[in-house]
């Protein structure tokens, strides 16, 4: 085998070495040179016979056998040259304390390296040292919990909005009715001395258990040891299935009794109505004589026990039926479309994620995920460049008006109402910012008021964005209140020659959604224009009949109603992040 001269010399100089150095000998075989045959040795080496501490044989896939030769009494160590004199001092011992971990058949590699690099001639270049690969692994992945919250709040959002659109009584109860005395009225009055709540079984004992499947699968998808884990008889498996009846236990209890949950949104416990009697059930059969207010154990309970049997049979599906359809093939769409439809709970939880209804995690590498995008993904090297030039302040004073009047004082194409306002954000990540708003301007008063005055606006909740080089488009949505400053016509008396005038100050619940577009002058200075609207929500002087709080329409809930009143508004002005 022909080598190159400084090869050669290379090994020339070990062999001279005492029974300390490490010979290679390495066989005839048609590579292109040897530090290619070296570094593939390295790197694919089997072992194939040596028994012997001295000596250890390996087989590559085109050569015969490559054998490594240690003999363990090192020679006094020789001078170094200044190019290795960074390499911290070892004696003779400490070999076995080395941070390197790559061994080869018990043969530990580095030390083979390093042992080289000690004893080599002074003349020799140094990148003729052969290398190892990286020893440095990537850090272990840890549980996504922005991921688990992010998703548990969507689909929380998702079952809240299909109520909220298949419901009459839940929207009037929402947008008329005192939202948070009518939340603590109705946890005041949950019964929990009774299992059923006086749902229907498809309710009860299918949605409520497909309910806490998919909050369950939401908990899996977000734990790096559990997501790519199949039904089987191990620790692992069941671990993992634990923990996520743990946490639809936890979604069930929120879904039940928060403000975002069924005793805020249609205030479940705070009214009473007559069991398989239609609602609003005005005129209740004689034989009728149970009442519920639709509480009890078994939403509770039924949710996530079931809902993780729900987990594991879904499991089986997906094992035994969709993978011996799909035969291997997981690119037909017919498969795809089997392993969607017969995991449907896994289905809307990747729907949670943005992924397709068939995606399985242990069909991908962890590596692509790593790289790829989504809430719970690592960042790469130029996101996490980019993340440190992110400005996560900002500060914005605008001008503000009405530019079609307000409930008061309409007009068309105007700038009525004329004020001003203040507005403060705090960057949680680059496409989400909470949000906070402080504003004066000319009364919006309830449309015939023979009141004027001025309104005092305040604010607080989130902004999301959609950041460019040059532009930013964003959307906030700020619950607050409105305080009203009213000023009475004067009322003069000619008789007593006095005037007076009377001054009132009234607070209202209000919402406010700003679609807004900023162009960066600078990466610090940029101008915005926006235009939302603000929904206050006004007492209506109309109260509940007198037969609420009788049977059959008992109720804890408040008599009062409102009536919501919504007014355009448009600003503009700089903004400063930093």
């Amino acid at each position: 085998m022909r080598c190159r001269a400084p090869v050669r010399s290379l090994l020339l100089t070990v062999l001279l070495c005492s029974a300390k150095a490490v010979a290679i000998q390495v066989p005839r075989a048609n590579y292109a040179d040897d530090e290619a045959l070296l570094s593939e040795a390295a790197l694919t080496a089997k072992p194939v016979s040596g028994t012997e501490r001295s000596t250890r044989t390996y087989e590559l896939p085109d050569a015969p056998h490559v054998e490594l030769v240690t003999r363990y009494k090192p020679l006094p160590p020789r001078p170094v040259a200044d190019r290795f004199r960074s390499l911290p001092e070892e004696t003779e011992n400490d070999y076995s304390s080395s941070a390197a971990t790559f061994k080869v058949n018990g043969v530990d590699v580095a030390v083979l390296q390093k042992a080289f690099l000690r004893y080599a001639p002074t003349g020799l270049d140094a990148e003729m040292a052969f290398t190892l690969p990286s020893q440095d692994s990537p850090k272990p992945e840890r549980y996504h919990w922005r991921g688990l919250l992010a998703q548990s709040l969507l689909f929380n959002a998702i079952e809240s909005s299909v109520r909220i659109a298949s419901d009459s009584q839940i929207r009037t109860l929402l947008f008329h009715k005192p939202f948070w005395h009518d939340y603590v009225a109705a946890m005041g009055q949950y019964n929990m001395r009774r299992w059923s709540d006086g749902d229907s079984f498809v309710v009860n004992d299918v949605g409520h258990p497909m309910q806490g499947a998919v909050s369950g699968y939401i908990e899996i998808q977000n734990d790096p040891q559990g997501r790519e884990l199949r039904l089987g008889m191990n620790h692992e498996y069941w671990k993992s299935r634990f923990k996520a009846f743990l946490w639809a236990t936890v979604y069930s209890t929120h879904s039940e009794i928060s403000p975002l949950g069924e005793a805020g949104i249609g205030n479940q416990g705070g009214w009473t109505y007559p069991i398989n009697c239609s609602n609003p059930c005005t005129n209740p059969e004689p034989r009728v004589v149970k009442y519920t207010n639709n509480t009890g154990w078994t939403d509770f309970i039924i949710t996530p026990t079931v809902g993780v049997l729900w987990i594991l049979a879904e499991d089986w599906l997906d094992l035994h039926v969709s993978d011996r359809v799909a035969g291997g093939n997981e690119s037909r769409w017919a498969n795809k479309i089997i392993r969607g439809t017969l995991n449907p709970s896994r289905t809307a939880a990747n729907f949670m994620r943005g992924k397709l209804p068939w995606y399985r995690d242990f069909q991908h590498p962890a590596e692509l995920r790593r790289r790829g995008s989504g809430i719970h993904m690592l960042r790469s090297d130029e996101e996490i460049a980019e993340a440190q030039k992110f400005r996560k302040y900002e500060l914005a004073v605008h001008f503000r008006a009405n530019p079609l009047g307000s409930a008061g004082s309409s007009c068309v194409v105007c700038l009525g109402g004329a004020g001003g306002g203040i507005e403060f954000n705090y960057g949680l990540n680059r496409w989400l910012r909470a949000s906070a708003a402080l504003d004066k301007q000319q009364g919006i008063t309830q449309k015939g008021s023979p009141a004027g005055g001025s309104t005092l606006s305040a604010g607080f909740g989130l902004r999301v964005e959609h950041n460019t080089l040059r532009h930013t488009l964003s959307l906030a949505v700020r619950p607050g209140v409105v305080l009203e400053q009213i000023t009475l016509p004067a009322n003069t008396s000619l008789g007593q020659n006095s005037y007076t005038q009377q001054h009132d100050s009234v607070v209202h619940t209000a919402m406010t959604t700003m679609l807004s577009s900023d162009y960066k002058v600078t990466p610090t200075f940029a101008f915005r224009s926006s235009i939302g609207n603000t929904i206050v929500r006004y007492p209506s002087p109309v109260k509940d009949p007198p037969g609420i709080g009788k049977p059959p329409n008992l109720s804890w809930l408040s008599h009062d109603n409102f009536v919501n009143r919504s007014t355009w508004i448009c600003e503009a002005g700089p903004v400063f992040r930093f």
